[in-house]
Parts: structure tokens; sequence; C-alpha cells
């Protein structure tokens, strides 16, 4: 999770020198990442509180804290589609990914929405859009943000 956080505060870092002004879209996709992430640490917590206290609990304590752990992912699941919308805003209004990954960040968005199948961007997409935007990010850090080849000009 240390490491999944580092990549959140690259990706801000990135997202505002992008940005410039404000930072809205930056400051709102690591509000939800970071609230995603809280999310996703308490899933497991409330069936490790269920099995520490596995001889004074009865079954139907312990079937409600089983299912908190669900409650956790479903709200994990309404928490990151902002991020996906303002990484994809990003890529088509200021070029801070490409404009695949902008086109790849919406559906993603949108079924995380739906929340019958919104588990299935959650468990795959969402690690394999971090691991590119990962690379990109790592490929593009001895570049400023925003950097373009220099045209070719007669000098003289």
């Amino acid at each position: 999770m240390l490491l999944f956080i580092w990549f959140l505060g690259s990706l801000r870092s990135h997202l505002l020198a992008s940005e410039g002004g404000d930072g809205r879209l930056a400051s709102l996709a690591l509000r939800r990442w970071l609230v995603a992430a809280a999310i996703e640490m308490l899933i497991p917590a409330a069936d490790d509180l269920g099995a520490l206290d596995k001889d004074k609990i009865e079954a139907s304590g312990a079937s409600v804290l089983h299912h908190f752990s669900d409650a956790f992912f479903v709200a994990t699941e309404y928490t990151l589609p902002i991020l996906f919308f303002a990484a994809a805003i990003a890529a088509f209004r200021v070029d801070a990914l490409p404009k695949s990954l902008g086109w790849l960040s919406v559906p993603i968005g949108v079924v995380l929405l739906i929340g019958p199948i919104g588990w299935a961007p959650l468990i795959f997409a969402t690690p394999v859009w971090t691991l590119i935007v990962s690379t990109l990010l790592w490929r593009r850090a001895g570049r400023p943000t925003g950097a373009r080849e220099p045209a070719l000009t007669p000098t003289g």
C-alpha cells in the first residue's frame, strides 16, 4: 500500500504540473484515490476483528462483520470512478496522459459505477491501469511536463 500511495503522489504532481493553475483535477483525483485506499485497507479489517474475538462473538455478529468487508468493497467501487474521469479529462484537455489512456479510463470509470459488475474493473482494470500510468510517469521522469520535441528551425 505504501508504493500505491507513493504512486498517487507522483500522479498528482504530474497532473498538477500539466494542468497548472489551481490544479482542480489533480487535487480531486488525489483525494478520491486516498479515500479509496483508506477504504481498501478497511476491507479485511472487519473479518480480522471477528477472527480476533472468535470466542466472544455469536454467529450473527460474525456474519455482520463479514458483510462489512463487502460493503467496504462496494464503497471502493463507487469512489474510484472520479479518479478515472479526472485522468481522462486531464488527458483530453492538457495532454497530461496519452489520449488513448484517457479513452481507456472512461469505460473503466463507467463500469465501476455499475454495482453488479463493478468488481471486475476494480480487481482487474485498476491494477493494470496503475501499472501503465506508473510506467508512463517513470519514462517521463527526466523530461519536464508538457515538453515537446523542439522544432527544427534554421538559425543564423
